[in-house]
C-alpha cells in the first residue's frame, strides 16, 4: 500500500477540500491498485484497459481452524525462575523461560493455524471497436474523502468511464460503467481465486463458491462471491457457464456481494444472494448518495 502511495499524485480540490490520490495510468503491481472497503469487505481495482482485475476480500476469510496451543505446564516453573532472578542468575532463568514458557504445536507457522485470504478476483475483459486498446487522457483516482475510486480514459474518439465503490448502505461493491457513445459497452466477466473455488452462472448471476483447508481434515471456512450487472440504457447480456457478457451497452452496473460462514453455519449464501438482490433494487444515485 505505501508503495502505491508513493508512486501516486496527491491533491487538494479547492472547493471542497477534497483529498484524491491519482494515476496516469494502471497499476502495474497490486501495491498500486486503488484500496475501497466498507469495513468488511473490500475491492481493489487495478484500472486495466483491456483486462481489468478487481481483488475481492471479505474481513472473515481465513484458512487453517482453531488451535489450543496453551502450555498447562508453563505455571510449574515461575517460582523457579523468580529465585534464578533474585539470585541475579539471569541466564539460567532466561533459558527455563525459552524451555517453558513457549506455546505448544506449530503457531502461525503451521498449517493448521492458517492465514487471511483474498476471497477472490473479479475478471473483467473489455473489448473495443478498432484493434488494439490505446489510449489518451488516461486517469485513476481515488476519492478519500467519500471512498469513490474512478477510472477514466478516451480510446477511438469515446471516452470510457468507471467509478467504483463498497457501497456503507447495502453492503455490496458496485462498478458503474458508461461510454460517451451509445452503445460502445462491450465486456465480460468472470470470479476466480488460486485455490478451491467453483463457479457457475445462475439466473444470470456468476457465483463462486468453495471451502478453505483448516489443516486438519480439509473441511474449512467455506465462503460464497456473487455478481451479476443491471443495464439502464441498451444492450443485452448473455452468459456461458462460467462468465457473463455485455453487448452494446452505454451504462452498465455490476454489482458484487460476498460472505462466509464465519458465525453464520447455516444461510450464510441466502444472506450473499439477498444483499446482491437488495443493492441492485436500488438506484446507483441512491445508493451512491446513502455510501
Amino acid at each position: 500500500m505505501f508503495v502505491g502511495l508513493l508512486l501516486c499524485k496527491l491533491s487538494f480540490g479547492q472547493s471542497n477540500n477534497a483529498l484524491k490520490l491519482w494515476y496516469e495510468k494502471p497499476a502495474a503491481a497490486w501495491e498500486e491498485t486503488l484500496p475501497l472497503g466498507n469495513g468488511r469487505l473490500g475491492m481493489m481495482p487495478d484500472g486495466g484497459v483491456g483486462k481489468e482485475n478487481i481483488v475481492l476480500n471479505d474481513i472473515t476469510l481465513w484458512s487453517g481452524s482453531e488451535q489450543d496451543a496453551n502450555n498447562y505446564e508453563a505455571n510449574q516453573y515461575l517460582p523457579e525462575i523468580r529465585k534464578l532472578l533474585i539470585a541475579g542468575k539471569n541466564d539460567e532463568a532466561q533459558d527455563l523461560i525459552n524451555k517453558h514458557f513457549v506455546c505448544k504445536g506449530p503457531g502461525s507457522g503451521g498449517k493448521q493455524w492458517g492465514c487471511f485470504q483474498v476471497l477472490g478476483n473479479l475478471e473483467l475483459k473489455y473489448q473495443y471497436a478498432g484493434g488494439s486498446p490505446k489510449t489518451s487522457t488516461y486517469k485513476r483516482t481515488l476519492q478519500l474523502n467519500n471512498a469513490l475510486a474512478t477510472t477514466s480514459f478516451t480510446l477511438n474518439g469515446i471516452t470510457y468511464t468507471r467509478e467504483y465503490l463498497t457501497s456503507f448502505g447495502t453492503d455490496v461493491g458496485i462498478i458503474r460503467l458508461t461510454s460517451s457513445k451509445p452503445g460502445a459497452l462491450n465486456f465480460s466477466l468472470a470470479l476466480s481465486r488460486p485455490e478451491r473455488f467453483n463457479t457457475v452462472v445462475n439466473n444470470n448471476n456468476i457465483e463462486m463458491r468453495g471451502q478453505l483447508d483448516n489443516g486438519t481434515d480439509g473441511k474449512g471456512m467455506k465462503y460464497m462471491a456473487a455478481a451479476s450487472v443491471k443495464l439502464t440504457s441498451g444492450g443485452k447480456t448473455s452468459s456461458t457457464e462460467k462468465e457473463l457478457t455485455v453487448s452494446n451497452a452505454t451504462v452498465a452496473y455490476v454489482y458484487i456481494s460476498m460472505g462466509t460462514d464465519y458465525k453464520q453455519a447455516n444461510g450464510f449464501e441466502n444472506k450473499v444472494l439477498q444483499l446482491l438482490k437488495t443493492g441492485m433494487a436500488k438506484t446507483y444515485s441512491s445508493e451512491k448518495a446513502a455510501h
